[in-house]
């Protein structure tokens, strides 16, 4: 299933589609939450999410990574 996704690009138009179309979200108060350990999704794309959403604030989880079950986390 998941290669379905990036074979079709996760069905985004571009490969910064969400970058590209936050200002849809710029008035709306979001909570941000990434594991700052998370090598899948690099917590770069999550800091530059936040910067384009100015009522955004962003947690990095120190001991996480990827998934909830991580077991540093815990």
């Amino acid at each position: 299933m998941e290669v379905y996704y990036f074979i079709n690009k996760c069905f985004f138009e571009t490969d910064n589609y969400i970058l590209e179309n936050a200002k849809i979200l710029k008035d709306i108060e979001i909570d941000i939450v990434h594991g700052r350990q998370d090598i899948d999704c690099r917590p770069i794309g999550a800091y530059l999410l936040h910067k384009q959403l100015p009522k955004s604030k962003l947690h990095l989880v120190d001991k996480a990574g990827h998934t909830s079950l991580d077991k540093n986390l815990w």
